[in-house]
């Protein structure tokens, strides 16, 4: 039996194969095959049956690999889906990515049917104790799921440094942050900006003489542009080496207040490639006080927990400079772990795939 890793992938399309940077991070550092699931190439009900055919005709010689990981969930099409979730091996390790139900709130017969596709699998990596406590609750077997703990987050090759390097440019930058801090932070942010409501508000808010901003990302708001916050779109491989930023922010919804909503109640659960961004940038966060990732923040002392953003200028102002180069200190640890692809490998190892 091959004992490479078969990673098994939702949906490839010429000249583009779907998915996030989080998952082409994942086939970068698995570093194995891929089979793709669903082929989309002419129309809807054409690739259906294709895909279909050439799902069952791969049958045999998936099930022949004695290591396979499967990205979830898939997203190409949902009666596929299922069936995917129903045929593929069961000793394959399931890599969770997002919990559709749990993220959406869905009903309790749409969240046990999630419950049932996730549970078939011998292995489950799960972001964070949250999430597995979750699981747990919902009746997926302890012993079945390791911890991720963080996404990893590679950048190009062409312009990746090492970690000694890294860290000693880190320490380069510091005397100029923190005169820069004196005055004032830079709080990043990257994502939709479309749908991160939130920032107009930020923005509109008066009481942020302290605070300045570096927005990058799609759809940004007719505030967003006016405000010369913009930073315009970056490519994902690039954007830890040009964010410009004291703190990252980790937040999602439509307000300044933590988890008024589905998406801000998600945080409470899983561990958001953007805080991976963040720490490949090597600067501290700025995260809800409920957020699965703020007790890591706290105890690792990675940034600050706020309960509402309206808190962001009198918790930046009470900061001491030393108080922010022992956080930066920290940012830069981890850094060097998620541009390496640490976090991954330790949990892979944990299912028993990696030595």
């Amino acid at each position: 039996m091959d004992k490479k890793i078969l990673l098994i992938e939702d949906l490839y399309e010429e000249g583009f194969t779907s998915g996030t940077k989080a998952r082409q991070d994942v086939r970068k550092i698995i570093d194995g095959d891929i089979f793709y699931c669903y082929i989309k190439k002419k129309s809807k009900i054409r690739d259906y049956a294709y895909s279909l055919f050439r799902l069952y005709a791969s049958l045999p010689k998936i099930y022949a690999r004695s290591q396979i990981v499967i990205q979830y969930p898939f997203y190409a099409n949902e009666r596929f889906n299922r069936i995917c979730y129903q045929v593929l091996p069961k000793k394959a390790v399931l890599l969770i990515h997002d919990i559709s139900s749990l993220r959406y709130e869905m009903p309790k017969k749409a969240v046990q049917r999630e419950i049932r596709a996730i549970n078939r699998f011998r292995k489950i990596i799960v972001h964070n104790i949250r999430m597995k406590k979750w699981l747990a609750d919902q009746g997926i077997p302890d012993e079945k799921m390791v911890m991720l703990q963080m996404f990893d987050y590679l950048v190009e090759k062409d312009g990746q440094t090492s970690g000694a390097e890294i860290k000693d440019s880190n320490q380069q930058k510091a005397t100029s942050e923190m005169e820069k801090a004196r005055d004032g932070y830079t709080i990043a942010f990257a994502g939709n900006l479309g749908k991160s409501r939130f920032l107009d508000q930020l923005i509109a808010d008066g009481n942020h003489a302290f605070l300045n901003f570096a927005l990058y990302g799609i759809q940004p708001s007719d505030r967003i542009l006016e405000s010369g916050f913009y930073r315009g779109v970056e490519s994902p491989d690039r954007l830890p080496d040009v964010l410009e930023g004291d703190f990252g922010l980790v937040w999602d919804g439509e307000n300044l207040e933590e988890g008024q909503e589905a998406a801000g109640r998600y945080l409470q659960y899983n561990c958001p490639h953007k805080f991976s961004l963040y720490m490949a940038a090597g600067i501290p966060v700025i995260i809800g006080k409920h957020a699965a990732m703020a007790e890591l923040v706290e105890r690792e002392k990675l940034g600050i927990t706020v309960h509402d953003l309206h808190e962001l200028s009198e918790k930046l102002a009470g900061l001491t400079i030393k108080d922010y180069e022992e956080m930066k200190k920290h940012a830069v640890i981890i850094q060097t772990r998620v541009l390496k692809g640490i976090y991954l490998k330790a949990a892979l190892k944990g299912c028993g795939m990696l030595k």
